[in-house]
């Protein structure tokens, strides 16, 4: 059994204090529900980290903002779609 599962049945949650869009794409966040994360929690700028390192947001931020020049509009639309997957 591994220790995230040992926390577990001793009554402990084990949550991700981040997300990223490649973690979502390569599988890495579900594997680490699999082996016994509870969940995720993440802010505004835990999303703008991940969005500034990372170009796979790349190909969003350009459709959101031809849809809409509202920041808030755009960072929505982000982190709703990585919240949702």
């Amino acid at each position: 059994m591994n220790r995230i599962l040992s926390l577990r049945e001793l009554g402990q949650s084990i949550w991700l204090d981040f997300i990223e869009r490649s973690m979502i794409q390569k599988g890495t966040l579900q594997k680490l529900v699999d082996d016994g994360v509870a969940g995720v929690t993440s802010n505004p700028t835990i999303f703008q980290q991940a969005i500034s390192k990372s170009d796979a947001y790349s190909h969003d931020l350009r459709r959101l903002a031809a849809e809409t020049t509202d920041p808030k509009s755009i960072f929505e639309g982000l982190a709703i779609a990585d919240i949702q997957a």
